[in-house]
């Protein structure tokens, strides 16, 4: 790490540890939601299942059942960060008690995702004096601002997905066993299989893939078996089923209603609203009635910024995982029927953003006034960003 990225790291920590305590002492629903001291599992803040994930630990609990067929190693590869936040929660006997280990996991978390921006930094090698305004773009918007606090899966499965291409890029030479942690943590990661180890139109590189291929396969199945979870296999077409009542059937129009405001709320947050569940009150998207602007825009710069930028490979594998989210969440239509695309949003949001980032670079040459452009939308997607999840923080102060 140089100068800047060591004290981005340390700012974040500190950041992250303040804010951590402070949520914590303020309301349960980022990590155990309670309501009459009977813990609510789902649903509080948009769809997300903190509480269920935190009470049960599903960091430590290899088998919990939310680490299913879409996330079959998450436990494995969670487990270290989770000892970690163990030791510390007991450590911390000043936190609230029964909330420790959640309020250390909820300051790894900024971490995590300060490690995993040093690691996009890198790889798309931003100059010394440019890297503070790349971490602010990618530290103030409404999805890292959002991700920081509320305890979910998709840190880990991010950072397992961007410390894979980071070695792929860095190491490409040999098998990038690393693929394993970011299947592991999210089964929809696979898709960056070309990155497992460099391929050339050669008879003998691709001989040299398809082994570092079927090590990683061996090395997958083996840690199924040695973690208990190869039992996830005796049941796959029932979960398969199961999990297919969250992509239903949805309307083209519906579709692209949600997906364009996906997009805009990577940046800048949709609307929000209060409701009622069956005994608990939630946080929960506005129902969407048109196509957003705003979303579209994003997607054309994106596009726009590729074609200008097509010799750059992250480019390319940015532009790859927007297609890729298209799919999944468009064509798929995963999440839909729910109306909580934003739960998603950490997972893609690290494509638009690099290409947002590329555009502003290729088209404005002045370091000063790239700096300033920079500077000013950052700031403005911490504001609309912040007034959002202050909104929040008061539902959840009010009912948890």
């Amino acid at each position: 790490l140089d100068k800047v990225e060591k004290n981005y790291l340390f700012f974040v920590t500190i950041i992250g540890i303040i804010i951590s305590i402070i949520i914590t002492y303020s309301t349960t629903a980022f990590s155990i939601p309670k309501v009459n001291n009977s813990i609510i599992n789902y649903d509080v803040i948009y769809t997300s299942d903190s509480g269920a994930l935190v009470y049960n630990n599903t960091y430590f609990n290899i088998s919990y059942a939310e680490n299913d067929i879409r996330q079959p190693l998450f436990g494995v590869f969670a487990l270290p960060i989770a000892v970690v936040a163990s030791i510390l929660g007991e450590i911390c006997f000043f936190l609230p008690k029964g909330y420790e280990f959640a309020t250390i996991m909820t300051c790894i978390q900024f971490i995590l995702l300060a490690i995993t921006n040093i690691m996009l930094a890198k790889l798309l090698k931003i100059e010394t004096k440019e890297k503070k305004f790349f971490y602010l773009l990618f530290s103030l918007n409404f999805t890292y601002l959002l991700f920081s606090i509320l305890l979910e899966q998709y840190v880990i499965s991010l950072f397992y997905l961007i410390l894979a291409i980071y070695i792929f890029f860095n190491n490409f030479k040999k098998t990038n066993y690393i693929y394993v942690g970011a299947v592991g943590t999210l089964l929809t990661s696979g898709i960056i299989f070309p990155l497992i180890k460099k391929i050339e139109l050669k008879k003998e590189s691709i001989i040299e893939y398809i082994k570092a291929v079927n090590k990683c396969f061996i090395l997958f199945v083996l840690v199924l078996i040695i973690s208990g979870q190869f039992q996830l296999l005796f049941n796959l077409k029932e979960r398969i089923i199961s999990l297919s009542q969250f992509s239903g059937k949805i309307s083209f129009n519906e579709r692209l209603y949600q997906y364009s405001h996906f997009v805009k709320g990577i940046l800048i947050p949709n609307a929000g609203k209060i409701e009622l569940h069956k005994y608990f009150y939630g946080y929960s998207l506005c129902k969407y009635i048109n196509v957003s602007g705003i979303g579209v825009l994003i997607l054309i710069i994106c596009v726009i910024s590729f074609i200008m930028n097509r010799k750059n490979k992250i480019a390319l594998i940015s532009f790859l995982w927007i297609i890729f989210s298209i799919i999944i969440l468009f064509v798929v239509g995963w999440g839909l029927v729910e109306n909580g695309l934003i739960l998603y949003s950490l997972y893609f949001a690290w494509a638009f953003l690099i290409l947002i980032y590329l555009f502003i670079k290729t088209i404005i040459k002045n370091i000063n006034n790239f700096k300033a452009v920079i500077g000013l939308l950052s700031f403005m997607f911490f504001i609309l960003g912040s007034i959002e999840i202050i909104n929040i923080i008061k539902f959840t102060i009010k009912y948890y």
